[in-house]
């Protein structure tokens, strides 16, 4: 058996520098991420683990998870890259690694609101340690997940105000604005807003906003932009808007690779679609082709995750079955949708579920 090399400064240097630029890649250049990770990784197994080789493996996990879609050598992986951690010890490390966790890996084959005392651990060892950058991350994260989650609107206005007072008093700008964009739809939902769809209040400005984002070339501030624009447009109804939306969403894709608003753009992008199904009867074909596509993503994410997204897949499954008149089988999978939702605990596609299915029963005068 080979041993390691003996790693040299170089080597060392090498592999402090590819961590230190992997989150600035991941925001502006996410197409040389892999060759990055792949860097980090290669350096660890020739020279031997050092304590960046956690940050590098759970870098690794979400290479495996976004582009080969092997999950459970991520899950391996993700394990490793936590043991690592604590073997080392090393707060700084711990941090790093323990964000990349709890937002890439943990929720692909676990409920997300298991990825939230990771994200939470991550973000006090790195106000601890002066990490101000991972403090933003971390900070965005935890606003992201419990919006999407469905945690009760009012307390989570005040914890998201808290978090970007704390992101403002650090001049974390970045994570700032992506935080307060998530705090905005939250107001929106509230009733807090003048205009429901436009992601402008107590919270952003939307034209600024676009403006800076699209002039830094931020594709992941833009994704989330984006977002949560297409969730509230097709919440209160504009359809249309929710369209046009979507098309952007979808632009900017790849600003959200491995993070669970992907799939939450698969789910919203499909029920729009099916919303707006009879607007266009001589394109429904390519509609319902564009569904599938998103079904078939979703399906995948569901396999190793059911708890997160099997009541996704079947609440649209009922919509694709509404809009195709079968609606005995529409019946069945909205109760299913509902079921799922409510055994795992996301109360807002719930009540989402239970309210489209009143919509079903309406226009048939049932």
């Amino acid at each position: 058996m080979n041993l390691p090399l003996k790693a040299t400064a170089k080597e060392l240097a090498i592999v402090h520098l590819a961590s230190s630029v992997i989150p600035a890649v991941y925001i502006a250049a996410p197409n040389l991420l892999p060759l990055i990770v792949l860097l980090q990784v290669d350096l660890s197994i020739q020279y031997g683990n050092t304590p960046l080789s956690a940050f590098g493996y759970a870098n690794y996990s979400l290479l495996l998870n976004s582009a080969l879609h092997d999950v459970e050598a991520a899950d391996r992986f993700g394990k490793l890259a936590f043991n690592l951690a604590a073997k080392f010890n090393s707060k700084e490390i711990k941090a790093r690694t323990y964000y990349v966790l709890g937002a890439f890996i943990v929720h692909r084959k676990s409920h997300v609101r298991d990825t939230l005392p990771l994200l939470l651990e991550s973000y006090q060892i790195a106000l601890e340690t002066g990490n101000l950058e991972f403090v933003g991350y971390c900070a965005k994260e935890i606003c992201n997940h419990s919006y999407l989650i469905g945690h009760e609107l009012a307390p989570l206005e005040d914890e998201m105000r808290a978090y970007c007072q704390a992101l403002m008093n650090l001049k974390q700008t970045t994570s700032l604005t992506y935080s307060q964009i998530y705090l905005q739809a939250v107001l929106n939902l509230l009733g807090k807003s003048d205009n429901s769809c436009i992601l402008s209040g107590d919270a952003s400005n939307e034209e600024a906003v676009l403006q800076s984002l699209q002039e830094a070339n931020d594709i992941s501030g833009l994704h989330y932009f984006f977002l949560n624009k297409l969730i509230l447009c097709y919440m209160f109804g504009d359809f249309t808007q929710a369209i046009a939306q979507a098309t952007q969403v979808e632009q900017y894709l790849k600003g959200g690779t491995g993070f669970i608003t992907v799939p939450a753009f698969r789910f919203y992008d499909s029920l729009t679609t099916l919303a707006e199904f009879f607007t266009n009867p001589s394109n429904q074909e390519q509609l319902l082709r564009r569904v599938s596509e998103n079904q078939q993503e979703l399906q995948r994410w569901a396999h190793h995750a059911p708890m997160n997204y099997f009541h996704k897949y079947y609440l649209v499954e009922a919509e694709r079955h509404r809009v195709l008149g079968d609606r005995v089988s529409a019946m069945e999978l909205y109760d299913r949708a509902i079921a799922l939702a409510k055994e795992n605990e996301y109360l807002n596609e719930e009540a989402l579920a239970y309210e489209l299915a009143a919509k079903f029963y309406l226009s048939w005068e049932k």
